[in-house]
């Protein structure tokens, strides 16, 4: 939910999250729409054919997002006053998937009886 909350914001409003990175988001489409929005910051609004230009894959042309699925989620986006949360709640989910990831490496290490760190 705060992923697809945050997604839609920054295609309406055009505007990142301060201390929000592409890193943050599980979900590679939110992600994809999260780095577009970096690029086009300050730039104005973006226009759904812009938004899926901006999203098309290089690498696979035919990983494309349908201009009904932009909307909805530049519908669906929530108010300004509500966005610092669900940006907070993403960077807090992004700590903690590192201290997990930093965990099993260290864990995985003691396992391979590499020393610890």
């Amino acid at each position: 939910m705060s992923e697809r909350a945050v997604a839609g914001y920054v295609l309406t409003h055009c505007r990142t999250m301060p201390g929000l990175k592409p890193d943050h988001f599980t979900e590679r489409i939110y992600r994809r729409i999260y780095v577009a929005a970096t690029k086009r910051e300050g730039k104005g609004k973006f226009t759904i054919p812009e938004i899926r230009l901006a999203l098309q894959s290089k690498t696979d042309p035919g990983d494309s997002i349908s201009a009904e699925f932009l909307a909805n989620l530049m519908l669906e986006a929530p108010p300004s006053h509500l966005i610092r949360q669900f940006s907070d709640e993403l960077i807090e989910l992004g700590r903690v998937r590192e201290a997990v990831a930093e965990a099993d490496a260290f864990a995985r290490a003691l396992l391979a009886g590499e020393p610890a760190r």
